[in-house]
């Protein structure tokens, strides 16, 4: 008994159906997963930098400063961890900042009583970097999302290095070692 090509394109057409199903399923699903993650990323890169940005322009010696600290070193220690980019290569010096390197070298200024000019640069470096992680996240990568006050935050990070001999260079700590 032969197949005829009638035979054959019913099967092969609910095999496809059930095909497509699955990938529209699957598409789906990791869509509705990442959703939430994004705005939860959106929401502490937001009060990240709100935080790095009220230390860098508040006097130190005021409550609100240390109310800012407080909320800094909250996010730093743990919900931004859980949704910052990082990225751990052998060498990363001439890539562009993670969010998690430009929370440390921010950090790393404000435990050495970093100068308000420089907590200012650094601040926008970490806000910059943060713009640019959003982008990435939802498929933008135009030049537009980029910003030169990453340069300002490799520069300090390089000069202070020195002062931070067992401290590894940005993305080389092989884990995440907040200086």
């Amino acid at each position: 008994m032969l197949l005829e090509a009638k035979d054959l394109i019913g099967p092969l057409v609910a095999a496809l159906a059930v095909g497509v199903g699955i990938w529209q399923y699957r598409t789906n699903s990791q869509r509705d997963f990442i959703k939430p993650v994004r705005e939860a990323q959106l929401k502490l890169y937001q009060e990240a930098s709100s935080a790095a940005a009220q230390l860098a322009t508040l006097r130190r010696d005021t409550a609100e400063w240390n109310k800012s600290r407080d909320e800094f070193l909250r996010l730093f220690y743990g919900p931004l961890a859980m949704v910052e980019d990082f990225d751990h290569g052998p060498d990363d010096r001439d890539k562009d900042l993670s969010v998690e390197m430009a929370m440390i070298i921010f950090k790393s200024c404000l435990d050495n009583r970093g100068d308000e000019g420089t907590l200012r640069d650094l601040s926008l470096a970490l806000a910059h970097t943060c713009r640019r992680s959003l982008g990435e996240s939802w498929g933008y990568t135009v030049q537009q999302l980029a910003g030169d006050y990453q340069r300002l935050a490799r520069n300090y990070w390089n000069e202070h290095r020195a002062d931070r001999q067992s401290s590894p260079p940005p993305g080389n700590d092989g884990g995440k070692q907040k200086a």
